[in-house]
């Protein structure tokens, strides 16, 4: 299912957040940069999901899922974030896919570095559809094998093809 919410296009094979920041890893750690470190890997989601031409206002958007992940984090653990969101500035629902080999902190459940990143994006239409979508990325990225797969990827269609088969 997952599959059918997104393209290749959607996917980004390494994030530059930390690559513009410079930052040493002691310094990664500090709460001020960790919210810092994930405003701009949202910005990275957002700016991925624009490509679609069904976002009606990227601020509203870029706030809207930053309010989420302020209320909880989406890092679930086991190296994998799920920031996601239900948005009247979007028209359809799209999953996008992004990746940091490194990995950056993101505040998960396990205190473990996040390098795949899974937004779901959605509208207030199908409640139902965005909850489907979250519990398959949920479920395959429980798999091991699908993570060192995916952290060894070398192009954005090993990511799509990687996705097709776990799902």
């Amino acid at each position: 299912m997952i599959s059918s919410y997104m393209n290749q296009n959607l996917i980004k094979l390494e994030l530059e957040t930390v690559e513009n920041m410079q930052l040493d890893d002691e310094e990664r750690m500090k709460p001020k940069i960790i919210q810092a470190i994930k405003f701009s890997v949202l910005e990275e989601l957002v700016d991925l999901v624009i490509i679609t031409e069904d976002v009606k206002n990227r601020k509203r958007l870029l706030t809207d899922i930053w309010n989420r992940e302020k209320r909880d984090t989406t890092g679930i653990g086991r190296g994998v974030a799920i920031p996601h969101v239900r948005s009247k500035t979007m028209d359809g629902t799209y999953v996008v896919i992004a990746r940091s080999t490194p990995g950056l902190p993101f505040e998960s459940r396990d205190e473990m570095p996040c390098h795949a990143f899974f937004g779901v994006f959605g509208n207030y239409f199908n409640p139902r559809l965005y909850l489907e979508i979250y519990k398959d990325i949920v479920q395959i990225s429980q798999y091991d094998d699908f993570m060192k797969r995916f952290l060894k990827a070398e192009s954005v269609q090993d990511i799509f093809v990687l996705i097709q088969e776990f799902e």
